[in-house]
């Protein structure tokens, strides 16, 4: 799962603005917090050459 603050570089209101049920996005994965969940973002994702 990734935290809302970690879908896009400008602050969201809605996770549904941006993201829907069943979207597929890539992730980066950010390591794990204090008490062992692992972080993930989207934003922090680097940008995919063409």
């Amino acid at each position: 799962m990734v935290h809302i603050s970690k879908i896009a570089k400008e602050r969201l209101n809605r996770v549904e603005d941006v993201l829907a049920l069943g979207d597929i996005v890539k992730v980066i994965c950010l390591g794990k917090d204090k008490i062992g969940r692992i972080n993930f973002s989207i934003k922090d994702m680097p940008e995919e050459k063409e």
